[in-house]
């Protein structure tokens, strides 16, 4: 693999700082915000009962369009977060950061600092998986349908971490 793999652990530190600060930038939200007011509409025959917390979608029949829409997602993920961590981190390739991310997100955390590593390297990761991204849709509308506004997707994510870690709860929230 490439050097990447061989640099040390403050070096990672870095990596998973720089895609966090990628992933919650402004520009990156507003994006994904955008992406989302443009997405809903496919989800938009789900029900209220498919839409509860208990209801697992991937277990269900589904729409072609949502696959599309979490391709489209996903590619928009890679362009404006995976981007500026490789402009920052020359001779790296994606391949580099998913195959380092993984590993750390499935290496045994046995101290604090490595489990609150292999928490957010997870949270991460959990961006580009389509349970997540219908997880995130789902949020999305039955937000909407119930006059919500604020934050969705990763800032949203990363609040309810913020309220997890300090012993407070979130309603409406799915980990």
């Amino acid at each position: 693999l490439g050097p990447f793999l061989n640099k040390r652990l403050m070096d990672l530190e870095d990596v998973i700082d720089q895609l966090e600060e990628a992933v919650l930038a402004d520009d990156v939200q507003e994006a994904v915000n955008a992406f989302l007011e443009q997405a809903i509409p496919t989800f938009d025959s789900l029900t209220d009962e498919q839409l509860s917390s208990t209801t697992n979608l991937g277990a269900e029949e589904q729409q072609l369009g949502w696959y599309d829409s979490y391709k489209t997602y996903v590619a928009l993920l890679e362009d404006r977060v995976l981007a500026s961590c490789l402009d920052e981190l020359p001779g790296c390739s994606r391949q580099d950061i998913y195959t380092q991310l993984m590993a750390i997100a499935e290496a045994p955390a046995v101290e604090a600092e490595a489990a609150d590593r292999r928490r957010t390297v997870k949270f991460l990761l959990s961006a580009f998986e389509y349970d997540s991204f219908l997880n995130l849709m789902k949020d999305t509308l039955r937000r909407r349908r119930i006059g919500l506004d604020g934050p969705v997707g990763a800032q949203r994510r990363a609040a309810s971490l913020q309220k997890e870690e300090e012993g407070e709860e979130e309603v409406g929230v799915e980990n």
